[in-house]
């Protein structure tokens, strides 16, 4: 259960503009509350997001060419980079607003994963944030918050993560919300430059706010 946020994190970096099989695809099944609904049936999940984003695989999202030039850029990411090319990849959704600002895509991923039997919602927030904790000097401070979702008591985890790419470094502003149902662990990762944080948070509520557990 370990280093899911920060893979979630991860990805996010690249800006949004696979790995899994057919049955891990995201279904749209409706609408609801001005958002496209997308299911993930085997995963237990499902999420609205706004009609006017792109829903993509993880290949997408960050193809290898540019996974591998992130990498050289970030070294200390690299283990992680080199997990979004594994077979069994965790990141079931990812979501983008193609409205791109200075070359970043607002965007939103979903992980899911089994977790051991009886693993605690603390216990699974506490080996995540270690993980987000441990890229010393990349990662500002954390600010945890505990939240009630629609779907079940959940964490949240604010922060903001430095990437270097191409040459230059920015800022990306992470908002993470952790969960635990019946037996998996989920990671909903919203991600975007720090001053559209404020311009997107309604988004994003509603987004995390339609998220559905079975």
């Amino acid at each position: 259960m370990r280093r899911l946020a920060a893979l979630a994190a991860c990805l996010a970096l690249g800006g949004g503009c696979g790995g899994s099989d057919e049955a891990d695809e995201p279904r749209q099944v409706g609408e609801s509350a001005g958002l496209e609904v997308y299911e993930v049936a085997s995963q237990g999940f499902s999420i609205g997001v706004p009609p006017e984003w792109r829903v993509v695989s993880v290949d997408e999202a960050l193809p290898e060419e540019e996974r591998e030039q992130l990498a050289r850029d970030n070294p200390d990411f690299a283990p992680l980079l080199d997990a979004l090319s594994s077979g069994d990849q965790p990141i079931k959704l990812f979501a983008f607003d193609p409205e791109a600002q200075r070359g970043f895509a607002t965007n939103v991923n979903v992980v899911a994963v089994d977790l051991p039997a009886n693993t605690t919602l603390e216990q699974f927030v506490a080996a995540n944030k270690a993980d987000i904790e441990g890229f010393s000097g990349r990662v500002g401070p954390i600010e945890s918050k505990a939240a009630q979702l629609p779907s079940g008591a959940a964490r949240s985890l604010a922060y903001g993560i430095r990437v270097s790419t191409g040459g230059s470094e920015r800022t990306v502003a992470t908002l993470q919300y952790l969960l635990v149902g019946k037996g998996k662990g989920y990671v909903v990762t919203f991600s975007t430059l720090p001053d559209l944080s404020e311009r997107y948070e309604p988004v994003f509520d509603r987004t995390v706010q339609s998220l559905s557990l079975d």
